[in-house]
């Protein structure tokens, strides 16, 4: 059963991922983007405020699973975990970090509904930079 757990947790959360990074693109599909984009940004930075900045439940619940399954060996990120697994590499958890910091500026600019839409990008992008002058200088 724990298994099959973590299929469904590999599978959906990577769809989730998958749907956040290019769920935009279809016209139809915008709303329910925006709706994961918020969930995300809640996760992210509302539950980050309790557990530490970019939480997400769903990788805490995966790696619930993973640890009752023997795995002592898992990493921060989810997007780290699935791009270890598919490039059977160790990748540097810094450039994952700043890569999916990439995807989710790219992702939040056609989420954003009008008017605050530029003011929000700029403290985002602004976000963003922090975030990258803290990486670069490690």
């Amino acid at each position: 059963a724990l298994q099959l757990f973590h299929w469904f947790f590999l599978v959906g959360h990577g769809g989730f991922v998958l749907f956040f990074l290019f769920g935009w693109l279809a016209r139809p599909l915008r709303r329910a983007h925006a709706l994961c984009v918020l969930f995300t940004a809640l996760s992210w930075l509302g539950l980050g405020l309790f557990f530490g900045w970019g939480y997400c439940f769903l990788t805490d619940w995966h790696w619930s699973v993973l640890e009752r399954l023997g795995h002592d060996d898992l990493t921060a990120s989810f997007i780290k975990y699935v791009l270890d697994r598919v490039t059977g590499r160790d990748l540097d958890p810094r450039l994952v970090d700043l890569a999916t910091l990439a995807g989710v500026e790219r992702t939040f600019q056609p989420a954003m509904p009008g008017p605050g839409r530029e003011a929000m990008l700029k403290r985002w992008k602004a976000a963003v930079e922090t975030v990258v002058v803290h990486y670069s200088r490690r």
